[in-house]
């Protein structure tokens, strides 16, 4: 079974942020590390937008913070973690079995809708 390319290289990113940031990990502040670490602007969209892909890859979970605390916008924010794939994904540089990676494959060698 070949290997294939389950996220783009913004998504990466975003995933290695998660792993750095740790408990940190809320959209703004992976929006705030991209941005440091690219020298120019990361916009909120991309971000969440990669934070959505990746959550429905279940990559990442979320989670929101305690009440009263990291509120914006008078809501609690999500702050997210990898999964055991979203670690997986990370150590192979992106490119995966899928199979593996899920633990079931189906009769085309993929388990989960691209």
């Amino acid at each position: 079974m070949s290997e294939i390319r389950l996220i783009g290289d913004f998504q990466f990113e975003v995933l290695k942020a998660i792993k750095l940031l740790g408990v940190k990990a809320s959209g703004i502040m992976v929006k705030n590390h991209l941005t440091e670490l690219k020298g120019k602007p990361v916009h909120s969209p991309q971000v969440y937008s990669a934070l959505k892909k990746l959550n429905e890859l279940e990559l990442v979970s979320s989670q929101q913070t305690n009440p009263g605390a990291l509120k914006r916008r008078g809501r609690p924010q999500l702050v997210y973690s990898l999964t055991k794939p979203g670690q997986a994904v990370l150590r192979s540089g992106g490119a995966v079995n899928i199979g593996d990676l899920y633990g079931q494959v189906s009769k085309e060698g993929s388990t989960m809708p691209i």
